[in-house]
């Protein structure tokens, strides 16, 4: 989530203008956004609100700093984002029994003292009227100036979250100016109703009850989880949500984890720009566009990853793809098309450093139907993959072999210095190492949960060290069997492809190795392996969102 740029207090004014309850037919919601500040233009922000149906509608706010959102009214959740890096809910009052206050003068009261205080970020009904709302930067988070004292019924029966003291939802960064899901709070609640109001998760756009809207929240259950890695994240059900999963694999060379060398934002720069990739789920539709924020009329960068003028790249055509959105842009919008390449989604290069790639990340994907209706699906990234796992040591029949950091070309796993294993038979290979880290809004953590799996994509090859090539491989099994695996550590078990933790975020201090053994040969695995032979293993995490992060070790045969 990049804040440098939104540490002045900044006061917006929305003036906003309601239908009147007894009008039949919708009117959209309109308003006007005044900046009483030099330092950002009204036309850097958008507003998006969500429905209880989980529909989402958005708006950009126009250079005047008018806006219009067919369908919306304050019975949805309504959020503000900056360039769609920075999202905040939008805060109508705080309450506590009967007692009804603006933020800020909650703020300046005892309010939020008392664990029953709420935070209200939806009405009742509909209402008329005007709305004026501030956004204080530091604390990031939009809120109301003034409550009218005819509304507070209608607005006391809203949609809210718990109140923390500061008076912001609980799931809000309360400390650090960064306003995602905080995911700390474990939650004892049921699986299927995490905030134990009679709506089953599947249903509730709030599953935790935290303040923040399951579009937005990293941990949509409170459960300690990021939502990426949760065997019990409901975002594959949830209307309008946008999926995606990411790639980071590298050689042994390139390879770094900090719990065996000093990591610099140097190295972890280099590795995403150069091998970071991004999968995107394309909805069905006649027309499919990417709206990353920013104005291609005034040059105003979004997400640097995915508009004009940023360092984003299509995989497709292969091999070096095209600049995305310019490459895919016909229309001209800034708002690159997308289309499903052969992997069934969209896959993108985003060549972008660690300020540039940020946990938070906001975007909207646009579809339009034959009937040219648009419906909005929104994406955000809660995490983004910042090493490989980091391989300890393997054993093998044939002796032990520990890795060294920082990593060279000749480096023990690499094709001048590979892990040896018998010259024929069975190839156990018993593997210690450390789990990826992901960049989130709370720092380097390891995922709670996360399977060890070795998928294969290429067979045995000759290597050549003239030329550096190893050719003749071949296809490989692909993925290896669980079956194949064995003798996990303590806080890992068996799975169906590998070996498999379950447990809440670590931080980097608390992260443990794992220790496994996996039969490369057996049913299932590699096959036609000869004597003197080499072959590429990705010693490889996968997360339940389907992001890989893999350290690519060079084994071969005894000749």
């Amino acid at each position: 989530m990049r804040t440098t740029t939104m540490r002045v207090f900044i006061l917006l004014s929305i003036t906003v203008l309601f239908v009147l309850p007894n009008v039949v037919t919708a009117a959209p919601l309109k308003g006007k956004l005044t900046v009483k500040s030099g330092v950002l233009d009204a036309d850097d922000f958008s507003l998006l609100a969500q429905a209880k149906n989980g529909k989402i509608r958005s708006a950009r706010i126009g250079a005047n700093g008018k806006f219009s959102i067919n369908g919306a009214t304050l019975t949805d959740r309504i959020s503000v984002l900056y360039r769609s890096n920075f999202y905040s809910p939008l805060v109508l009052a705080v309450a506590r029994g009967k007692t009804i206050k603006t933020f800020k003068a909650a703020r300046n009261s005892s309010l939020c003292s008392s664990s029953t205080a709420r935070v209200i970020l939806a009405a009742k009904k509909k209402f008329d009227g005007a709305l004026n709302i501030e956004i204080d930067s530091n604390l990031e988070v939009a809120y109301a100036k003034k409550v009218a004292a005819e509304q507070s019924k209608n607005i006391r029966q809203g949609a809210s979250g718990a109140a923390a003291t500061s008076c912001l939802p609980q799931g809000l960064v309360e400390s650090v100016a960064q306003s995602v899901a905080r995911g700390s709070n474990v939650s004892p609640l049921a699986e299927n109703d995490a905030d134990d109001d009679g709506i089953p998760n599947e249903s509730d756009v709030d599953d935790d009850d935290d303040g923040l809207t399951d579009v937005f929240d990293g941990d949509n259950d409170g459960d300690g989880v990021i939502d990426d890695a949760d065997v019990d994240n409901n975002d594959s059900t949830a209307a309008n949500q946008l999926f995606y999963f990411q790639q980071l694999h590298l050689d042994r060379a390139d390879s770094f984890h900090p719990k065996l060398q000093t990591v610099t934002p140097a190295m972890i720069d280099n590795a995403l720009v150069l091998y970071g990739g991004l999968a995107l789920e394309v909805k069905t539709g006649s027309s499919v566009e990417l709206n990353c924020g920013g104005d291609a009329d005034s040059g105003a960068l979004g997400l640097p990853w995915c508009t004009a003028g940023g360092t984003g790249r299509s995989r497709e055509p292969f091999p070096s793809g095209l600049e995305f959105p310019e490459g895919s842009d016909a229309d001209g919008d800034g708002k690159g098309e997308m289309t499903a390449g052969s992997s069934g989604d969209m896959q993108l290069a985003p060549g972008a450093t660690s300020a540039q790639i940020q946990p938070g990340d906001t975007f909207v994907e646009e579809v339009t139907d034959e009937d040219n209706v648009v419906t909005q699906y929104v994406g955000v990234l809660n995490s983004v993959v910042h090493t490989v796992p980091g391989v300890v040591s393997i054993t093998t029949s044939v002796g032990t072999y520990t890795l060294d950091y920082p990593a060279s070309a000749s480096a023990v796993g690499t094709y001048s210095n590979p892990v040896l294993v018998p010259s024929t038979g069975d190839v156990n290979a018993t593997i210690t190492v450390f789990p990826p880290l992901y960049n989130t809004v709370n720092g380097l953590i390891v995922p709670g949960v996360l399977t060890f799996i070795t998928q294969i994509p290429n067979g045995p090859c000759t290597y050549d060290s003239g030329s550096g090539q190893c050719s003749g491989g071949g296809s490989g099994p692909g993925l290896i069997p669980g079956s194949l695996y064995s003798n996990p550590s303590t806080g890992w078990t068996l799975s169906s492809d590998g070996v498999k933790s379950n447990t809440t975020d670590k931080t980097v201090d608390e992260s443990e190795s794992a220790t496994y053994t996996v039969n490369l040969t057996g049913t299932g695995g590699v096959t036609g392996w000869d004597a003197g032979e080499y072959l590429k293993v990705p010693i490889q995490a996968l997360d339940q969102n389907g992001t890989t992060s893999a350290h690519n070790v060079i084994f071969r045969r005894q000749p």
